[in-house]
């Protein structure tokens, strides 16, 4: 819908793989303007969000594996939510989960509610 009403459009993904076709047409794909969700490079990551109006953050990781946990997801998710503010992006919105508490006994959810408490004071 973006696309359609003539927005630009940024994807910051950690995949190098390119965007999936589905459900953009091969025309969408190519005014998709892929950059690096690369969280070491927070000077990279602002030039990305310069002129965006709004950040639609759907990261997360699912599972706690290799080393990394979700409390380490919600760092980053704070990190990127205050360079966002910097570059100028006006709005984010951020894909939570329902009655998420940072006391829950659920790793995931409890990291879910700390990037929103992050976002919320960005």
């Amino acid at each position: 819908r973006l696309l359609d009403e003539g927005h630009s459009v940024v994807s910051l993904s950690r995949r190098t793989a390119p965007l999936a076709p589905a459900p953009l047409t091969a025309d969408d794909v190519k005014r998709v303007i892929p950059k690096p969700l690369d969280f070491k490079d927070e000077a990279g990551l602002g030039a990305a969000l310069e002129g965006c109006d709004v950040l639609f953050c759907t990261y997360w990781i699912r599972f706690a594996i290799g080393g990394d946990t979700h409390d380490a997801a919600a760092e980053r998710c704070a990190r990127l939510f205050s360079i966002a503010r910097q570059a100028g992006v006006q709005r984010v919105v951020f894909t939570s989960h329902t009655q998420a508490k940072v006391d829950s006994p659920y790793a995931y959810i409890a990291g879910k509610a700390k990037a929103v408490a992050a976002l919320r004071a960005a």
